[in-house]
């Protein structure tokens, strides 16, 4: 493979959720510029980048009649999305905490956290991250989305104050398994 210069990415990406089994965008060179509003709604604002990551665990193979390692076998998968989100709304607070509920009243909106029994199960959410792809070879810019089909947030929630910083939820999004005919996530380029 020789050096290729349009297969650099840099820059921003844009953060969604959507239900689990929303409508998926196309993956093709038709993809649209933005994902569908009836399936998918945007986070808003990030800080730090948006890190997508696929954690393995693997295990070695070995036996007592040779001394090196006869193989590996994966033994865990975890595709995960961190970052940042800058605007600290209610609606973003209530997917950040895996459910809950909204209310509204006379000059008030108020978000409370699931207190029965299935805050034991957090309501999961598809995670849609678009940002660029390499480019054409001649140039032209492509998208790549990423979607993890299934995640709920694993990481604490505080919202600090400061003078000098905005406010915002760190968030740790773990991609969970769908089922044996779904994958639990899949990358898009367009092309």
């Amino acid at each position: 493979m020789s050096l290729t210069v349009t297969n650099l990415i840099q820059g921003p990406a844009r953060m969604y959720y959507g239900d689990v089994g929303a409508s998926e965008p196309l993956a093709s060179a038709a993809m649209n510029t933005t994902p569908p509003t009836s399936s998918w709604n945007e986070f808003g604002f990030t800080t730090d980048g948006i890190a997508v990551a696929v954690e393995m665990d693997w295990e070695e193979m070995t036996a007592d009649q040779v001394p090196d390692v006869l193989g590996y076998r994966m033994s865990k998968r975890a595709a995960k999305v961190t970052t940042t989100v800058s605007e600290p709304t209610l609606d973003n607070l209530k997917i950040i905490m895996n459910g809950g509920t909204i209310t509204s009243g006379s000059g008030v909106r108020q978000y409370t956290p699931d207190n029965s029994d299935t805050a034991y199960r957090p309501t999961p959410k598809a995670i849609l991250v678009d940002g660029d792809a390499p480019d054409s070879a001649a140039g032209a810019r492509k998208r790549r989305r990423v979607i993890i089909r299934k995640a709920v947030n694993i990481g604490n929630i505080e919202e600090a104050r400061k003078k000098d910083e905005k406010a915002g939820y760190e968030v740790e999004l773990a991609g969970l398994y769908v089922s044996d005919t779904i994958e639990p996530f899949i990358y898009n380029d367009q092309t």
